[in-house]
Formats: C-alpha cells, structure tokens, sequence
C-alpha cells in the first residue's frame, strides 16, 4: 500500500480540479537573429519565386543558451538535433515537405553560450505557378528541436506533429519581381 503526506493529496487534488499548475521544464535552446532571404539575392526583403525554375531559400540563425541545456539528473548536456523546413500548406487538407536540411550538436555546442546555424533549401518550382493566396495555401519555415534524426518519413512526421519542441515556425512572403515592395 502506497502512503501519500497529506500536503501531496491536496496538491494532487488541487492539480486535478484546476487549482494549481504543475511546474514544467524547457530544454530547448532560444533563437536569434533569424534571417531569411533568396540566395541569389540576399540584400532583398521578400525572397525571389521562380516559377518553372529553382528557388533557393537560406535561413540564417543563431541559437542561444546552449551551455545552459543541461540534463539536472545526469548534469551533461544532451546530443540533440536542429531540424530546419521547408514546408507548403496546401489549404487545410496536406502540407507537403519542400525540402529539409538537419543539425548534429553534441556536446561541443554546451562550451559556448549560442552557435549559428545557416541552412539552404532549395526547390524546383516546375508544378507551382504563383506561391498561393498567403492565407490556405502558403509556404513556410519551422526551426525544430529533436533529441532523435530524422532518416525517413516517419520520423520526419513524428517530428513536425511534436509542437512542444518547435523553436520557430513562420510564413515565407515570395515575390516573382513583378511587383513593388
């Protein structure tokens, strides 16, 4: 038989009907310095679509606090990933993975307090006319943190679906250079 204190069954009972929040820990890294742009033109605001041809999208990032991501019970940093997409919602029925590039950092990354990162994704635009109405169909970037590697579809799905350890999810704004900004 299990005996509680009688002060652990009222945070318990509490906990339950609402009463207080249990405390929580988050061992992924901050984000700075986030930088998205057109390889062929990185001094451009909105990133250059080209239909029937490539597009090439480099994001740039800096991720903080890596010394302080500490495992309290083993007091080691862990290994972990940094997975970057590219990604096209396809209104509310798919998303598609566009392209995906992953980041190994073990423990060479905990000496210092933050580590840039610069990913190129690149895609052939040969069935994509525009880039969708920015509202249902769109493209756009997550920065996500894994302790596991993505090395098949199921992983990456795993991934993608796991949304506490999302660092940046945002929407790509393209331009086909017919238009003012």
């Amino acid at each position: 038989m299990i005996k509680f204190d009688k002060s652990v069954i009222l945070i318990i009972n509490r906990t339950l009907k609402g009463g207080f929040q249990m405390t929580s820990t988050n061992y992924l890294p901050g984000i700075t310095d986030f930088r998205v742009y057109n390889y062929e033109y990185p001094d451009e605001t909105l990133i250059m679509f080209s239909p029937g041809g490539r597009t090439e999208v480099v994001v740039e990032f800096k991720l903080t606090g890596l010394n302080m991501l500490i495992d309290y019970i083993t007091n080691e940093m862990r290994d972990f990933y940094i997975n970057v997409f590219l990604l096209k919602q396809i209104g509310g029925r798919e998303t598609n993975v566009i392209s995906h590039n992953s980041f190994y950092c073990d423990d060479r990354f905990g000496n210092d307090s933050y580590a840039s990162f610069m990913s190129s994704l690149s895609f052939m635009t040969e069935e994509d006319e525009n880039t969708g109405d920015f509202h249902s169909e769109f493209y756009y970037i997550e920065i996500i943190y894994s302790e596991n590697e993505a090395e098949d579809g199921a992983d990456i799905n795993s991934i993608l679906n796991d949304d506490d350890n999302r660092i940046l999810r945002t929407k790509l704004m393209f331009t086909n250079g017919d238009t003012d900004e």
